[in-house]
């Protein structure tokens, strides 16, 4: 590519073989052309590398790199290393993307001047097949103004931005300016990268429209493997901390980070499986807070109740696999599975009801077809009866002495007649 691209598109790859191809093309026929496209292959044992091939292959603007599986913040730092785009732009490889997500995050931010571009995304449930709303960026916090910093954004930055690199577009010569790279760790490796560049940054924008599509319920996907890397969320607040410690930004965003922390932190505890929850508990209580600067806070410096009370629970509580927060999670998801009864039932009270309904309505039309033989009958009685009273009467007739002379002298003529009629057709025959 002989002029500069304005945009570096940099993706790692691990074993996305069901879903690198929609991706891949999502990204390759984006309405802006001049990019480039970095893929990393983080030592993928499936068809990863084989696709990315065919790619590079037919497509001069698609750059394929490789290393040994280490973690995707290995892999973007690789292709941090190779880009030249204006702008950076970091995905995942089992997302996809609106076919003009680049063109309008490249336009907005060379518009506002900005050195980072925020735009909206939401989920795409790999299971139903369905869209669902996914809030990364809390809208009603933003300053009026178009362009802004990061101390300038209402209710805390960490509370209005998701820590995740792949909904936003990076100005590259900031972020090698202040030597911004990611987390070499398997999990939580981009949220130290975009944390800090949104707290360094003193221009930027967002663009209220969905243009990225997060895949979720991947059962491959490093969201199913926190277990096995269980301390990530730590090191990367830790990381975060002591980056905005070294840039002198600490102070500025101290409550903002501790709430953020706490949140997070909980997330994590509560969300991972038996026994490791039971070590990262003893960790944040023991350690893990009081380093994170989470202790020696009144109840006023935090900005959740609920969260607050678990913190509490958390330092001056042993551990217990039927904590209340749990139980009130089940006790949730009991209610949830009540409703969910409750509206089959009643389901099933409207299908009888209709077969009642129905059973009543044939009920009522079989009476109506008695009622209607039994008039039937009762007109053929009556038909019956008056064929009976008109063969009496003939009785009678027939009986009487006064037809019985009638039948006499009518018998010579009415044998006259039979006579002649029987001379009219032999005489026809000759």
């Amino acid at each position: 590519m002989s002029q500069q691209p304005k945009v570096s598109v940099i993706i790692p790859v691990y074993n996305t073989e069901p879903y690198l191809r929609q991706c891949l093309d999502s990204v390759t026929q984006q309405t802006m052309r001049e990019i480039e496209i970095i893929l990393v292959d983080d030592g993928s044992t499936d068809a990863s590398l084989s696709i990315l091939r065919e790619y590079e292959e037919k497509d001069g603007r698609v750059t394929v790199l490789t290393q040994p599986n280490i973690n995707a913040g290995a892999a973007r730092n690789n292709g941090l290393k190779q880009a030249k785009g204006e702008y950076l732009s970091f995905l995942d490889a089992d997302d996809f993307f609106a076919p003009d997500m680049l063109e309008k995050a490249y336009l907005k931010a060379k518009e506002q001047n900005a050195q980072i571009c925020v735009f909206h995304c939401d989920s795409y449930n790999d299971e139903s097949g369905e869209y669902e709303e996914n809030r990364a960026v809390f809208d009603e916090n933003l300053p009026a103004a178009t362009s802004f910093s990061g101390t300038e954004v209402k209710n805390g930055l960490f509370h209005t931005f998701v820590g995740w690199a792949w909904d936003k577009l990076f100005l590259r010569e900031f972020i090698t300016e202040n030597g911004i790279r990611f987390q070499e760790q398997h999990t939580t490796n981009d949220l130290y990268f975009t944390y800090f560049a949104l707290a360094k940054a003193a221009r930027i924008t967002v663009i209220e429209e969905v243009l990225a599509h997060h895949r979720i319920h991947v059962k491959a996907s490093l969201e199913a493997t926190r277990a096995k890397s269980w301390d990530c969320f730590y090191k990367a607040l830790l990381a975060l901390k002591n980056g905005l410690t070294d840039a002198g930004l600490f102070r500025t965003y101290e409550r903002d980070f501790v709430n953020y922390t706490l949140k997070f932190s909980l997330w994590n505890l509560w969300t991972i499986s038996w026994p490791i929850r039971e070590k990262v508990y003893y960790l944040l209580k023991l350690i893990w807070f009081d380093e994170l600067s989470a202790t020696g806070r009144d109840r006023d410096y935090f900005y959740s109740e609920e969260e607050y009370t678990q913190f509490q629970k958390v330092m001056n509580e042993p551990y217990l696999d039927e904590d209340p927060y749990l139980l009130k999670e089940r006790a949730g998801a009991a209610e949830r599975r009540i409703a969910d009864q409750e509206n089959r039932i009643a389901d099933q009270e409207r299908r009888l009801a209709d077969q009642e309904n129905r059973i009543a309505d044939q009920e009522r039309r079989i009476a109506d077809q008695e009622n209607h033989i039994a008039q039937q009958n009762n007109r053929i009685a009556e038909l019956e009866n008056r064929v009976g009273e008109k063969e009496h009467q003939l009785l009678k007739v027939t009986s009487s002495l006064s037809f019985k002379i009638g039948r006499a002298l009518t018998w010579l003529p009415r044998k006259a007649r039979g006579a002649l009629r029987r001379l009219k057709k032999l005489g026809q025959k000759q």
